[in-house]
C-alpha cells in the first residue's frame, strides 16, 4: 500500500496514517530508500507493507490526517488562516 504525502506530513505522520503505529519506522523507511528524519515533500508517495493497528488506520480514514512538518508547509499556510476580518463587513454577528 502506498499514500501520497499531503501538505504539513512528516515521513512519521504519514507512517501513523499508513499502518497506525510508528513501530515499522526502520523498514517503511528502508522500503522507501529514505532515513525516518529525513524532509518528505508534499506530493510524493510512501509505501509500507502492513497495518500495524487498524483502529488507527481506520481512524484517518474517517478525521484529518496527522500533519505535525510545520516547516514543510509553510507555502500552504496561507490557505489555513482566516485572514483578515472586519466587524461588520466580513464578521458579522448575528
Amino acid at each position: 500500500m502506498e499514500s501520497k504525502v499531503l501538505a504539513g506530513q512528516n515521513f512519521l505522520d504519514k507512517l501513523l496514517e499508513l499502518t497506525g503505529s510508528i513501530d515499522d519506522a526502520l523498514s517503511v523507511a528502508e522500503l522507501n530508500d529514505m532515513g525516518i528524519t529525513d524532509d518528505i515533500s508534499k506530493g510524493n508517495y510512501i509505501k509500507a507493507k502492513r497495518i500495524v493497528d487498524k483502529k488507527t488506520v481506520d481512524f484517518f480514514k474517517k478525521h484529518q490526517p496527522p500533519a505535525t512538518a510545520i516547516a514543510n508547509y509553510v507555502d500552504d499556510f496561507t490557505q489555513l488562516v482566516i485572514g483578515t476580518m472586519v466587524i461588520k463587513k466580513n464578521f458579522i454577528i448575528g
